[in-house]
């Protein structure tokens, strides 16, 4: 049975910061439409901030998906909560290439967090795809 969550906003703070330092949307123009875009910085996350959002993703309910960044031009990954009241939100809270993982840290290394039983059952929860196992699905 899937434990009850509750992430605290202390944590979401913590992932917004880190998500500031590490990347933001920009709005562009395509055709007729405005779109968003993924930017990110140069800087690297360090392998404390990374087991912190990893022990985050596991005990407080937040779900690690590996992305397609930019219309397939990069792998990377998304960190989501869900909050509110009387109607869930989902949201996004961090953002990153893989590029920007410490040393020694990869898709495969991380496929332990997004591929766990808690972590899938949350991707349904929150209605957000299933990971798949094979990296080249989002290269």
């Amino acid at each position: 049975m899937l434990k009850d969550f509750r992430c605290e906003l202390k944590d979401v703070a913590f992932l917004a910061g880190l998500n500031a330092r590490l990347h933001h949307v920009e709005k562009c123009q395509h055709d007729k439409d405005v779109i968003d875009v993924d930017q990110f910085t140069d800087k690297q996350m360090s392998v404390n901030e990374l087991e912190k959002v990893v022990e985050r993703v596991k005990s407080d309910g937040l779900v690690l998906l590996p992305a397609s960044l930019n219309f397939g031009c990069g792998l990377g990954f998304r960190v989501y909560w869900q909050h509110g009241r009387e109607k869930m939100h989902v949201e996004e809270v961090l953002c990153f290439k893989e590029s920007q993982l410490p040393v020694g840290y990869d898709f495969e290394r991380l496929s332990s967090v997004f591929l766990s039983r808690e972590n899938i059952v949350l991707c349904h929860i929150f209605g957000l795809p299933e990971p798949e196992e094979d990296r080249k699905m989002y290269e």
